[in-house]
């Protein structure tokens, strides 16, 4: 996290409680984020292996795109500035949009509370067009969405923990 960010902290049915600098939230506050899922049409999805440069979850599989929302912020505006930091796609200029899918609640001790936005898009580009940013993420690939499902039963600890749901 290279600036401070103000985040809401909600209910567990959504419902903004109060607000806070991220870095002074506690495991007990909820804080919102997305997640998002990216599809191409031979039934690949692309995943994203989480920077060990990051606070939580370091070198972890998960979605392709991940991030807090921001206060102020609603889900979609951060899901569209997150695919454009991360991994460098800007879904404004292709045909594409996002498909909101629902929303998760899901916390640990050890990351605090979430309540997640989820979206999907379905995009059909090569890796090698796609820019990762290296303090967020490790690195990209696309896998086939059957073999994902078994690594993430065979190997759960190589994934994000909300993601052993996500897929399923």
């Amino acid at each position: 996290m290279s600036k401070r960010e103000r985040v809401y902290i909600v209910d567990e049915n959504d419902n903004v409680i109060d607000e806070k600098w991220r870095d002074e939230t506690i495991p007990a506050d909820r804080i919102r984020i997305v997640g998002v899922w990216i599809e191409n049409n031979s039934e690949q999805v692309l995943i994203a292996q989480r920077s060990y440069r990051k606070k939580i979850d370091q070198g972890l599989w998960g979605p392709a795109v991940a991030g807090t929302v921001e206060a102020g912020d609603s889900y979609e505006s951060t899901a569209i500035r997150e695919l454009i930091e991360e991994i460098n796609l800007d879904i404004n200029s292709l045909s594409t949009s996002l498909i909101a899918v629902d929303k998760i609640n899901y916390g640990t001790e050890k990351t605090g509370l979430r309540i997640a936005a989820r979206f999907k898009i379905f995009v059909d580009l090569p890796i090698s067009s796609f820019k990762i940013d290296s303090n967020e993420v490790e690195k990209i690939k696309w896998i086939d969405k059957k073999i994902l499902t078994q690594d993430i039963t065979k190997n759960p600890d190589n994934y994000v923990p909300h993601f052993k749901v996500d897929i399923a």
